[in-house]
């Protein structure tokens, strides 16, 4: 009977023991996992070519990482509607990088069969299933980094069903670009110019001067006053600024750009064609 009690007891214990066991594993998981909102770690992986590539030789652009397997059907299944919803949209803007990145470790010929395949324009990556590990992401997944380093969008589903989404995130994230001058010079009140070109199509530049260091906000409005999008909201330095305003998605007609520092306040129209 003792003996039976004391292998009881082992069992239990070692139940126990094993539950412990996967709730901590689970905990750190949760812990050490890069999540949104949080500085994207750097990596260094190789191109295709063997050319080792940064993530941090992006500073100051949006990111969008594709993370694929090499001969993933789900993968291939998502291509198309990455390139028409993000690719096609995005690529000609010289603040937008796109990476797509294998998971899976293949050969550099497996991978280029993948690229061949898929037809998908952007930077491929070799053996990056540490990256993905350090995301705690998988292959057929989206992650857009923003300009400042920061993870702001990580997709949780298939690529193809998260594009919108993500559409949106590259988006606003581009908007949310500011591009300082250097010549300080002249720069003794607040201003904002009128966009050009203007009426615009797919793209316009808005220049702005700031004259003392204040927190910013930049935003869009219908013509019934309806916000349309909330560009940015943040601290400037003295100093004139730019923006690339991508309107390719905004509906013809008039709006509104409107921009707040302190107590100064502009609102300009804005048609777009």
């Amino acid at each position: 009977m003792d003996v039976e009690n004391l292998i009881y007891k082992r069992k239990v214990m070692k139940q126990k023991f094993i539950f412990l066991t996967t709730i901590i594993l689970l905990f750190a998981h949760t812990i050490f996992s890069q999540n949104v909102g949080e500085t994207a770690p750097d990596f260094t992986l190789k191109t295709l070519n063997e050319i080792n590539y940064t993530l941090s030789d992006n500073k100051g652009k949006v990111v969008f990482v594709f993370l694929v397997g090499y001969n993933c059907p789900l993968c291939i299944a998502s291509a198309p509607t990455i390139k028409s919803d993000i690719l096609d949209v995005y690529n000609s803007n010289s603040s937008f990088q796109a990476l797509i990145i294998d998971t899976w470790d293949g050969s550099a010929a497996a991978f280029t069969t993948f690229k061949n395949t898929t037809n998908l324009s952007g930077i491929y990556l070799q053996k990056g299933k540490s990256v993905a590990d350090n995301w705690s992401s998988t292959y057929d997944r989206i992650i857009v980094i923003d300009a400042e380093g920061t993870m702001v969008f990580k997709g949780t589903t298939a690529a193809s069903s998260d594009a919108d989404d993500a559409a949106a995130v590259i988006e606003s994230a581009l908007n949310n670009i500011s591009t300082p001058v250097t010549d300080l010079s002249g720069v003794d009140k607040f201003s904002v110019s009128q966009n050009y070109p203007n009426p615009c199509t797919k793209q316009t530049k808005i220049e702005y001067a700031v004259s003392k260091p204040v927190f910013v906000k930049f935003s869009i409005i219908d013509i019934t006053g309806k916000l349309i999008e909330h560009s940015f909201a943040k601290h400037h330095s003295v100093g004139k600024y730019s923006i690339d305003l991508n309107t390719s998605k905004l509906e013809k007609g008039i709006y509104f750009y409107r921009f707040e520092a302190g107590d100064f306040l502009s609102i300009r129209k804005m048609i777009v064609n």
